[in-house]
This record gives C-alpha cells, structure tokens and sequence, in this order.
C-alpha cells in the first residue's frame, strides 16, 4: 500500500473519530506520527521499513490522534503511538531509571521471516514499590511494575529508586519464552497462583519439531512475527482477561534471560538498614505455581 493513500485513510479516520479536529489538524498528526515512527525505525537499525506495518498499527492507535487537538497534545501520544499492551522491549537492569521496557508491537518482530526456534521457561524478576508515607499510611504504587532478566539488576534498580520509606518487593515470576533465531520474546501473566492456566491450546497451531520429530520436518515452522502475533489475539480473547481478572505482558528480551530450572519460586522484601547504607532483602518462599506454564510450552513442541 501506497504511503499516500495510507495517509490519506488515516487523516479521514482522525476527522471521523473526533468533529474537533480538521483536515489540516488530522494531517499533521498523522505526519508526526509516521515520523516518529520513521525515527523509531532508524534508532531500532531496521532497514526494510514496511508502510503496511505502519499502517497497521495506526489502525490500533487511531484514538490517540483523534483525541490530540494541540500540537503539545500530540507529540506525547505520537511518542507511544507505537505502544501495545502486550509486547514491551527487556533491557534488563538499569539502576537510576524505572524506563527499562518500551513498549512496541508484534508487527515490529523483524526480520519478518525469522523462524521460532524454540520455547522455554524463563525467570523475569519483578519489582513493585511501596513507601511508608510520614503519616504512617501506606502507599503501594501498584501502577508501576518493572521487569528485570536478574536478581541483581532487580535490586540495582531499587538502590537507585530508593527514597525515605521505600519499599520493595522483588518476585521470580515464571515466563513463556519464545524464541526467535535472533530475538526472544517472553510472554508472563501478572496476580496469579497459577500462571497460564487454562491456556494449554495457545502453542498448539504454533508448534514447532524437536530433534525426534524428523516426521514432521516438512511443516511450516511459524516465524517469529506470527507466533507473537497470534499469542496476542489468542491472550485477548481471553475471558478473564477481557473481564480485568487476567493480566498477560510481554518482554522483548535483549539480554540473556534465566531458564527456568527450579519449581521452587522465591519472593523478596527489603528492609532499610539506614539511608548511607545498602537495603537488606528478607526472603520468603513464593506461592506461584509453574505446572502450568510447563505444560503449555511442553503442548508447542512435536516429538520428545
């Protein structure tokens, strides 16, 4: 598809969506917006840029630019124009920034004809904070969680969030790791004792031959942008998600992750032992179950 004629639908689609906006308004949005997505591009060294991809995911965006009637307004939603709910990029711990993931979508998966090569367990820690406020009330902020591919980058990063009252909780949380022959991707679901459960279909159009499935060689290996694509849409219709009782993430792994070897998961509190000194961290033994998860990765395998 043609730039033009995709920016054309979009700018009728921003005049649509929003009588406040004209079509000279309407037209500088969708400019900005494919330049920040053109800039996003170049930084991520993606050479085989695809308008149809972009013009996907404007199609999932559409309300941020029709909601956007100042300049300023816009800027700040072309920014995470390309933000899914799903997909987050993984660059593991980074001390003095809670920004360690940006968001993208499936549709950036590229090259897009990567193949899965396999899937896997993985570990992701997760951090959540509380603050003991000076009125003795607790404040949880349970909006902000950030993911970490190790325990140390975990508390790297509380070390350098810290202010007076912090608190910190570091969970093991397990993760569907699915692999690309460059790129990873690990898909988790937030608050439950049981990740995953009930999704034992989700691999199952997707599976992929192991070394004693040579019968089955000949079958389409999916790439990597369709696995991701479909583990979304499979995820979305979801019942309990669809009902705000499931929360499904995912991270684009560039770091090595953890495996996933032990059952046994581990949660972590800190305690403060003095504002010039380290948080000490108090263990306990987590409540997550990860039979599961092993069961769904075990179902997008031929053989064995």
């Amino acid at each position: 598809m043609e730039l033009d004629k995709i920016k054309n639908h979009l700018i009728s689609r921003c005049t649509a969506k929003n009588s406040k906006i004209n079509d000279d308004v309407a037209e500088h949005n969708v400019g900005v917006f494919i330049n920040e997505l053109e800039e996003f591009y170049t930084r991520k060294a993606i050479v085989s840029f695809s308008y149809k991809y972009l013009y996907d995911l404007f199609e999932d965006f559409i309300s941020f630019a029709a909601k956007a009637t100042s300049e300023k307004r816009f800027q700040a939603l072309a920014s995470s124009a390309s933000k899914h709910p799903f997909l987050l990029e993984f660059h593991g711990g980074n001390k003095k920034s809670n920004k360690d993931f940006k968001n993208i979508s499936a549709n950036e998966c590229y090259p897009l004809e990567s193949k899965v090569v396999s899937y896997k367990t993985a570990l992701v820690y997760a951090v959540t904070e509380g603050r003991n406020a000076w009125h003795s009330t607790w404040i949880k902020k349970t909006d902000k969680m950030n993911f970490f591919s190790t325990f140390d980058n975990a508390k790297n990063f509380c070390e350098g969030s810290r202010v007076q009252g912090s608190i910190f909780t570091i969970n093991e949380v397990p993760a569907v790791v699915i692999d690309g022959e460059k790129d990873s991707y690990l898909f988790i679901e937030l608050g439950s004792k049981a990740p995953f459960s009930g999704q034992d279909e989700m691999l199952l159009n997707l599976r992929i031959h192991t070394e004693s499935s040579d019968n089955v060689r000949a079958m389409q290996v999916p790439t990597l942008w369709e696995c991701a694509k479909k583990v979304e849409s499979f995820l979305e219709l979801d019942e309990p998600y669809r009902k705000g009782r499931r929360a499904y993430i995912g991270l684009k792994s560039l770091v090595d992750y953890e495996v996933l070897d032990n059952d046994d998961l581990n949660v972590w509190f800190s305690c403060s032992n003095g504002g010039e000194y380290l948080l000490g961290w108090n263990d306990a033994s987590s409540t997550i179950n990860t039979s599961a998860i092993r069961k769904l990765v075990s179902k997008g395998y031929y053989g064995d």
